[in-house]
């Protein structure tokens, strides 16, 4: 009778516990702790879950900007506790630390940068402030050509774009790091969606109030509506680009991959007017309505392990 060795030219590896990295894809192996032959597959999307992280100091919904940093970078800036706070918080990984104060309070608005180049604008009431983080304070510079609340943006600290706002606005404006510019429209009005991406290639999901599944993709010049949304969506969190996103809040937690949406595992506490930052394989959610400090990781892992089965 053939044997693996002797059709392969290889022996079968003997391995206490599972690989994780991807430089063992295709590799077939004896886990001796299992008992059983299994081998080495890439994972995908699919394969990708929500873990507790470090909690806020002050739980907090809606709060900005939910598309600055990373999954071990990110930043929580003001927010609702319930009432408007000025309070912000960067996260390292594993935990938050309070750093400085913004000069004005406030609620669902918009965001872009970094965790340490940061660009905040709007707010409930609504508001047209807009304020940037040089790593150590927070300066006011020039407002934005109308007032929104419950806007939201994405791109850098320098070249940034709101988008919509409360109750139903289709104003797109962009920043050039130094003043506001009206562009665009979107094609349907809403506020509070997911949005994803740079200045010049950005994406709009969901929003509105009642919230709908709308999705349009922006050039850097115009709106254009591509696939819906599985499930509404609106006030959560967003990750990712234009092509590679992340959309997520109570019950839903979407991938876009440039054509369509795929839906994924949930969240571990459901919530919306969670924010997010990073990437659609390595994303951070954070906050939530009324006033939660829950902190979640979501991860796609290298690889996923398979069992052989002598059926």
């Amino acid at each position: 009778m053939a044997t693996y060795k002797s059709t392969k030219g290889l022996s079968v590896e003997v391995l206490a516990a599972d690989p994780t990295t991807d430089d063992t894809i295709g590799l077939l192996y004896l886990n001796t702790t299992d008992n059983e032959f299994k081998y080495v597959r890439p994972a995908t999307i699919a394969a990708g879950t929500w873990a507790s992280g470090g909690n806020l100091n002050t739980g907090r919904g809606s709060s900005l900007p939910s598309q600055a940093g990373t999954q071990t970078a990110g930043m929580a800036a003001t927010g609702g506790s319930p009432s408007n706070v000025t309070n912000v918080e960067q996260y390292n990984g594993s935990s938050w630390t309070e750093i400085a104060d913004v000069n004005t309070a406030r609620q669902a608005g918009g965001g872009a940068g970094t965790s340490t180049a940061t660009l905040i604008f709007g707010g409930n009431s609504p508001k047209v402030d807009t304020e940037s983080f040089n790593g150590t304070s927070w300066t006011e510079l020039n407002n934005l050509n109308t007032s929104k609340q419950s806007p939201r943006g994405t791109g850098t600290q320098t070249a940034a774009i709101a988008v919509g706002g409360y109750p139903n606005n289709n104003r797109t404006e962009t920043w050039n790091g130094t003043s506001w510019t009206e562009v665009a429209n979107l094609n349907t009005a809403r506020g509070a969606g997911q949005c994803m991406g740079l200045q010049s290639a950005a994406l709009f999901a969901g929003g509105g109030y009642p919230s709908v599944a709308v999705v349009e993709n922006w050039n850097g010049s115009s709106w254009t509506e591509v696939n819906d949304l599985n499930t509404v969506c609106s006030d959560g969190g967003a990750a990712g680009t234009s092509t590679l996103g992340l959309a997520f809040r109570l019950g839903t937690n979407e991938a876009w991959d440039g054509t369509s949406w795929t839906e994924l595992n949930n969240l571990g506490v459901s919530r919306e007017g969670i924010s997010g930052c990073g990437t659609q394989t390595s994303a951070l959610g954070f906050g939530g309505g009324p006033a939660r400090a829950n902190t979640e990781e979501f991860t796609v892992p290298d690889v996923v392990i398979k069992t052989v089965s002598d059926s």
